[in-house]
């Protein structure tokens, strides 16, 4: 066997070891030392890769939160193929469901990163914002039909990632502990659909912060569309008791506002202007959290 045989069958086959080994008609030892000798060594074959099917059904049972065990036996995949290649963030929620299963609750995590006056902190406000839900004994709940957004507070609260059976998506966690902390720092407060919401002054008052914060705003509440062949609208739209906070969020954006005769329990703000829209664009796309569906159309019809 060559070199490049060898590294041919490994990179763009995914042989195993015993299949390199039953291939060349040699023992796996052979192929260990050939290994050796070719500087191949780091490359992954002892395990056959996950199929793009396969990554997708384990996704779906991490999402209905079930642990490592049950996956295992409802996908019959080996515990060592499932840890090796699935991505980081998916082995990170599965390893959340994991120890939710073995405290025997069913939501864990902590608000604790929310008191952190950070970018991220006041992107995941923002998405709060726009989609979250605050009650009075200490849960914090983001729910979504966009699996991506769930996804993103799951993994910076620490919780879980649950699909009920109507295909939303919900993390949440109840922290009793940090929750008057919680309240102060983000400015959400229990029932916020039904009070006007003010933008914690910490990142009203720095501009990279309110960028972030605005961004996860849009991607809960916002739209971006194609109305006529060359025009392009944005949009935010939330209930018409967050008219308060809309007007003062367009104090940055400069949109225009209104209010329709059928949707008396809306309140919008939105713009077709070309200017208008590539200055929102030029800093929601680099953005880490942009969504990438909203993120392309920006793209397409923008200069930025």
């Amino acid at each position: 066997m060559t070199k490049e045989e060898l590294y041919d069958l490994i990179v763009h086959k995914n042989y195993t070891n015993d299949q390199l080994a039953a291939h060349f008609n040699c023992g796996v030892t052979t192929i260990k030392r050939r290994k050796k000798e070719f500087e191949l060594v780091g490359l992954k074959t002892n395990a056959r890769a996950l199929s793009e099917l396969e990554i997708k059904h384990i996704q779906s049972l991490i999402t209905e939160g079930l642990n490592l065990n049950k996956i295992v036996t409802k996908s019959e995949i080996s515990e060592y193929r499932i840890r090796k290649y699935i991505s980081a963030d998916w082995l990170k929620l599965l390893e959340l469901n994991n120890r939710a299963s073995n405290s025997n609750q069913q939501q864990i995590g902590t608000t604790k990163r929310f008191l952190e006056p950070t970018r991220h902190t006041a992107y995941m406000v923002g998405l709060l914002q726009a989609d979250g839900c605050i009650t009075a004994d200490g849960y914090v709940s983001l729910v979504s039909k966009d699996k991506e957004l769930a996804q993103q507070m799951a993994a910076f609260i620490s919780g879980n990632l649950i699909k009920d059976n109507k295909g939303y998506y919900k993390a949440q966690v109840k922290d009793f502990k940090n929750f008057e902390k919680f309240k102060k720092v983000t400015g959400l407060l229990p029932r916020k659909t039904y009070i006007n919401y003010e933008i914690p002054r910490w990142i009203s008052c720095n501009k990279e912060f309110l960028e972030y914060f605005l961004v996860g705003v849009f991607n809960g509440d916002g739209s971006v569309v194609y109305k006529r062949e060359n025009e392009l609208t944005i949009t935010v739209e939330q209930h018409s008791s967050q008219q308060k906070f809309l007007l003062e969020i367009n104090n940055y954006l400069n949109w225009r506002t209104y209010t329709y005769p059928d949707k008396k329990e809306s309140f919008i703000i939105k713009s077709s202007c070309r200017s208008t829209i590539e200055h929102f664009a030029r800093f929601y796309v680099p953005n880490e959290f942009a969504l990438s569906r909203k993120k392309d159309r920006f793209i397409e019809r923008c200069k930025i």
